[in-house]
């Protein structure tokens, strides 16, 4: 029976409707415009300054059920404590090497879970250097990153490798 009324939904223009709403909400365009648009661009806009204070995490709309925010990890390092203390969730193990230490965290999660206006925090011999996007990210989203593996010839040439989901 549910099954029927859905389709009749959908066939009286609900589905298209529902569509257009998703496209027109200007909250929804402007959170996906934040998702990675920068790096089509042929030479992205410097987002990380020396000294640029850590930035702080996107507030939650919803409260964070406990079964997601339980399987954030605690600090490990000097450079971790800033995040925690500053909102954010710690999540999956960091990546290190040469002084760079690459710190995923997220704000909150979606309904199944999924780190939600995540960030990757770049720490410089213990102090904060920038993060991997001029934005917070989502997961499952076209440009969300993820640290890349540790290598002394991207760290060395003052950059940090990083993984984007095309």
């Amino acid at each position: 029976m549910l099954r029927n009324a859905l389709m009749a939904w959908v066939n009286r223009g609900g589905l298209a409707l529902l569509c257009l709403f998703l496209a027109l909400s200007p909250g929804l365009r402007s959170a996906a415009g934040a998702s990675g648009e920068w790096l089509d661009s042929a030479e992205p806009e410097p987002w990380n300054r020396a000294g640029a204070e850590l930035p702080l995490p996107s507030p939650s709309d919803i409260p964070i059920d406990p079964r997601f925010s339980s399987r954030a990890r605690a600090p490990e390092t000097g450079s971790e404590p800033a995040l925690t203390e500053a909102g954010w969730q710690l999540l999956a193990a960091a990546q290190a090497g040469w002084g760079v230490r690459v710190v995923q965290a997220t704000s909150y999660y979606d309904g199944m879970g999924r780190p939600w206006q995540y960030q990757g925090f770049v720490f410089l011999d213990g102090q904060f250097a920038g993060t991997l996007s001029p934005h917070p990210m989502d997961s499952r989203t076209r440009w969300s990153a993820g640290p890349g593996a540790p290598d002394k010839r991207g760290y060395g040439a003052g950059h940090v490798p990083a993984l984007w989901a095309a």
